[in-house]
């Protein structure tokens, strides 16, 4: 069961730095992109480093060290970066895997179906949350 919980653990994190980046407001309940103004350096960020090309890495690099009053254009420049380098693709498929590898651990664990049920429903809520 710990394995369950960790892989939708991790699921869910990936997905909530996703959906502060490119969620929408009225259904995710925070501001869109929180963690882009606080510079918080994410799976999205992390994988964008790696990816995107020399001058997309540089710009990225420079974003991720200012803090400007208006947020609005560092916002939807570094989103345009996460797209274009193709964070946002990659971060969509781990989300993807560990949700399905917690589901598969979910089925091998030794526990009465109806429980198995209960924590199957439970991690499908979790991850359902609307972009």
């Amino acid at each position: 069961i710990y394995d369950f919980g960790l892989n939708l653990g991790l699921a869910f994190q990936l997905q909530d730095d996703y959906l502060d980046a490119f969620g929408d407001p009225k259904t995710f309940g925070k501001q869109v992109g929180g963690d882009i103004i606080e510079n918080k350096k994410t799976y999205l960020y992390l994988k964008a480093i790696e990816f995107a090309s020399l001058s997309d890495k540089q710009e990225l690099l420079h974003l991720f060290s200012i803090h400007p009053i208006d947020n609005n254009d560092k916002i939807e420049s570094v989103k345009q970066i996460f797209n274009n380098s193709g964070a946002s693709k990659a971060t969509q498929q781990a989300i993807q895997d560990f949700t399905l590898k917690a589901f598969d651990t979910l089925q091998k664990i030794n526990i009465d179906v109806e429980k198995k049920d209960i924590l199957h429903s439970f991690g499908e809520n979790l991850m359902g949350r609307k972009v």
